[in-house]
């Protein structure tokens, strides 16, 4: 009995252990395949994600534009040119405010009232175009302000006005380029065949201008033919 309680012993073992050893066979053959292996990932878990662009950082040092006055001047300037009134007046009464003493400020003054004439603020413009020869009257806008007073004056149909303005330009001024625009609003003031200036009893000439040619609808008060046939004034003065 002994004998045969001891081989049913080993039996149960060798049955244990070949139970034991299919158990790990089979854990070997159906579980390990579901961990991922080594090779089935070449690439890092961060390197599925989209890439984040790389940014160039801004320099350090950004020039202040608005602390430059010919930078905030000439922004003025392609407003107007631009046609974009109203921000390029908000540019020139920046301008105004904060670089009063510029060599440039009666260009900015200027060019605000040359924005409200534009767009038929003639009262307003008006107001900008006399403070020119009261302000700065050694300035180099003062005949072009002298010259569109005169215009503000017209297509308000206050002639006389006009007429004074005009002869004040042509007194002081005969050689300006403005001077010479002056002649073709002469007819407004009854001056028939040419205003003759005391200073300069000589009739002076007639140039004509070829190229001002551009950009009418800035002046749409102008008149389209001259007394002298060389067409109307379709530029801005050119000494900006």
């Amino acid at each position: 009995m002994v004998k045969n309680g001891r081989v049913s012993v080993v039996i149960i073992v060798v049955i244990g252990l070949i139970l034991l050893a299919g158990t790990s066979a089979f854990a070997q053959y159906y579980v390990q395949p579901m961990q991922p292996q080594m090779f089935e990932m070449p690439y890092a878990a961060q390197q599925y994600l989209t890439p984040v662009p790389t940014i160039t950082p801004c320099p350090q040092t950004v020039p202040n534009y608005w602390q430059n006055p010919q930078c905030v001047y000439q922004q003025g300037l392609q407003l107007v040119k631009a046609r974009r009134y109203y921000e390029a007046i908000q540019t020139f009464q920046y301008f105004l405010q904060y670089y009063p003493q510029s060599s440039l400020a009666d260009n900015a003054l200027y060019w605000t009232g040359e924005c409200y004439y534009a767009m038929r603020q003639y009262s307003v413009a008006l107001a900008y175009f006399q403070q020119i020869p009261a302000q700065y009257p050694r300035g180099n806008k003062v005949p072009d302000s002298l010259l569109k007073t005169a215009l503000c004056y017209f297509s308000m149909r206050q002639n006389a006005a006009g007429c004074q303005a005009l002869n004040t330009l042509l007194t002081y001024y005969p050689r300006s380029e403005s001077a010479q625009k002056a002649w073709r609003w002469q007819n407004r003031c009854g001056w028939g065949g040419g205003y003759q200036n005391p200073c300069y009893p000589q009739q002076p000439t007639y140039p004509t201008y070829p190229t001002w040619d551009s950009g009418s609808s800035y002046y749409p008060t102008y008149p389209t033919v001259s007394p002298y046939g060389y067409g109307s004034d379709n530029s801005f003065p050119k000494n900006y």
